[in-house]
């Protein structure tokens, strides 16, 4: 049998002492075996997409960590894919190093959280995340330290004493002895 390169039946001849039959099942193992070829590239080429997406992905997490996004992005819970490429686009573009640049300047912290486009509380946690740590830690010692005069005098007034009756109650409550719920 004579087979031309394409395979189609149109040019399959029958060679003599061969059967139509045997030429169409050779023209049908061929188409089979393109149709299996094209498979194997179609699924060397989906390998290859997801090779080349992982390591473009390590890429990313490898420049994030090394401007410090990654450290300061995923306690936030936004340090995916995309919020990673925006954040290191802005720095690229300010000329940002690390983070440690862009929190010596305040404004630059605020321009960063604008530019990623994040919601509200993801923003103010990204925002108290990127304070300065004089700042940071101002706020923590505020905390620690006694109120002052002044803060005291803003503070509720103190609830109104207990009656006599009801310190005597919580007084008998607390005797074992003598509880009001034994009696």
């Amino acid at each position: 049998m004579r087979v031309c390169v394409c395979a189609c039946s149109q040019h399959l001849q029958a060679t003599p002492g061969q059967s139509a039959a045997a030429a169409d099942k050779a023209a049908a193992d061929k188409a089979a075996a393109k149709v299996a070829a094209d498979k194997a590239a179609v699924a060397k080429a989906a390998a290859d997409k997801a090779a080349a997406d992982r390591a473009a992905a390590e890429e990313l997490r490898r420049r994030a960590t090394a401007l410090g996004l990654l450290q300061v992005l995923t306690p936030a819970g936004i340090a995916d894919d995309a919020t990673l490429k925006k954040s290191i686009a802005w720095c690229d573009e300010q000329g940002v190093t690390s983070v440690s640049d862009m929190v010596k300047y305040d404004d630059m912290v605020k321009d960063f959280v604008r530019h990623l486009g994040l919601k509200t509380l993801p923003g103010k946690k990204l925002l108290s995340m990127l304070q300065p740590p004089t700042a940071r830690l101002a706020g923590q010692l505020s905390d620690r330290l006694p109120p002052s005069p002044e803060s005291e005098a803003q503070q509720a007034p103190p609830p109104p004493p207990a009656t006599l009756a009801a310190s005597r109650f919580i007084e008998s409550y607390n005797q074992p002895e003598r509880r009001p719920d034994q009696l």
